[in-house]
């Protein structure tokens, strides 16, 4: 055994790849090079929680030709990384490893046929931030392997954006006329004999792409880049505290999605919580939506590109008190149904009601600025299209 104090031998945060040797007790020969991690975080964070994908139909007992899926995982801090990981025991707790790695980027993996024999395995998946802060999948799965059950080939891909090469959310795959199945990951990995296949790939606001392939055996990946054909809107910020709201109601409405940073993949631009109001307090929120204002912090100025499509209007509800709103398009300020309204904007120094607006402002609420708004009586106001009331 071989004891190392990781303060001295892995002194930086991050994933480190170790490569070692070993020799048999009498044996004059040492065992071919293995690969093991060693991750060294910081602890103040760990990546998102997410579970694993059993094989098609729920069994267990599956063929050597297999390929493993699992939910995605996300951090704050950047792209995060899996390792997969499979070993013998039949209590499903942890034990030697029989065989773990690579270290990717994609939440699936197909294995080498050669790396199973028949028998019983549990396997599970370890996500990994830049840090190297660590989050392993809350379960564990068995697996028994039967070589009679070996399947001639699998069809794999992943679907993604062919601008922003992110996955995108709710793709349907078609294979041939059976029902179209949702790829919740943006990924596939069917089980399927040799022979030609049609392949439908549809999500909402892109346009679908058909491809045709000829399966011969082992795994045949096919990737789709599927083009955008919603709304695009640029969303200025400045550095520091940002007040803002979405005139879109965006394709993929999480945070992440939302803030990608997009000079670096993986990374947001908000290096604090995006934070809404509740009425009484601040919370963290982990998704947004039009009609809201929200407070995001930018360590430089930027433009980011927000995809959806326009929101249905509808009127907002206003509690007694201070209220945390945004227009979804240029207009007047909203007449009041009861007590005058107050109306504020944060302008990156000092705060602005639309009265003190420079022209040709003066008196318009802004689309993707948020808002206070104070009423001493509850009441629905119309944050839309004026003609829409």
């Amino acid at each position: 055994m071989w004891l190392l104090d990781p303060a001295v031998h892995f002194p930086d945060t991050g994933t480190y790849q170790v490569l070692f040797y070993g020799k048999a007790a009498g044996a004059d020969t040492l065992t071919p090079g293995k690969t093991t991690w060693v991750y060294r975080g910081t602890g103040l964070s760990q990546p998102a929680a997410f579970t694993l994908i059993p094989p098609d139909g729920g069994s267990s007992i599956i063929a050597r030709e297999h390929v493993f899926q699992w939910e995605t995982s996300h951090s704050d801090l950047g792209q995060v990384q899996y390792l997969f990981q499979l070993w013998h025991d039949a209590s499903g707790q942890i034990g030697e490893i029989y065989w773990e790695g690579p270290l990717g980027g994609v939440p699936f993996l197909a294995l080498d046929p050669t790396v199973l024999e028949d028998g019983v395995y549990w396997w599970n998946v370890i996500a990994v931030d830049p840090q190297g802060n660590t989050t392993r999948s809350t379960d564990v799965l068995q697996i028994i392997v039967n070589a009679t059950n070996d399947v001639p080939a699998f069809l794999a891909g992943q679907v993604y954006d062919d601008t922003t090469r992110q996955p995108i959310v709710g793709v349907t795959l078609q294979i041939d006329d059976a029902d179209p199945f949702a790829l919740p990951n943006s990924v596939y990995a069917k089980p399927v004999t040799t022979g030609t296949y049609t392949l439908t790939v549809s999500a909402p606001h892109y346009e679908s792409m058909i491809e045709t392939v000829e399966v011969t055996g082992d795994v045949l990946t096919t990737d789709f880049a599927l083009k955008f054909t919603g709304q695009t809107m640029p969303l200025p910020l400045r550095a520091g505290w940002n007040l803002i709201s979405f005139p879109l109601l965006p394709v993929d409405t999480s945070v992440g999605a939302v803030f990608a940073n997009p000079d670096s993949a993986g990374e947001v631009v908000n290096s604090r919580p995006v934070y809404e109001w509740a009425g009484d307090n601040y919370e963290e929120v982990d998704t947004v939506a039009p009609f809201l204002g929200y407070w995001v912090y930018c360590e430089r100025e930027m433009v980011l590109q927000v995809r959806g499509s326009v929101p249905e209007n509808s009127p907002r509800n206003l509690s007694v008190g201070w209220n945390l709103v945004g227009p979804s398009v240029y207009r007047s300020v909203p007449q009041s149904r009861g007590p005058d309204l107050t109306w504020l904007t944060w302008e990156g120094q000092t705060y602005k009601s639309p009265e003190s607006e420079a022209a040709p402002f003066t008196n318009l609420l802004r689309s993707k600025f948020g808002y206070w708004v104070y009423t001493s009586e509850a009441q629905p106001v119309n944050l839309g299209d004026e003609t829409q009331q």
